[in-house]
């Protein structure tokens, strides 16, 4: 369970950089991976980095396929 959380968060860390640099697509794929990951767990913190994450998208919220990961997000938190 913690390799697993910590590879989730690697993840997540990943994906920040990606947005960072711009790169909006894989940032969102590298971010898919981390949050199937982190739904077979509990982590505290890996959900404080995904918020952080999400936060970081918001200038580019109109792109579809940031638009498609809210939404994963949103029908993960709904189940």
């Amino acid at each position: 369970e913690t390799r697993a959380r910590r590879r989730a968060i690697g993840h997540v860390l990943l994906a920040t950089a990606q947005v960072q640099q711009r790169e909006i697509e894989q940032a969102c794929n590298t971010a898919t991976k981390a949050v199937e990951l982190l739904e077979t767990l509990r982590s505290n913190r890996g959900a404080e980095y995904l918020d952080d994450f999400q936060a970081r998208l918001e200038p580019y919220r109109e792109e579809a396929v940031v638009r498609e990961f809210g939404a994963r997000l949103d029908l993960q938190a709904a189940a």
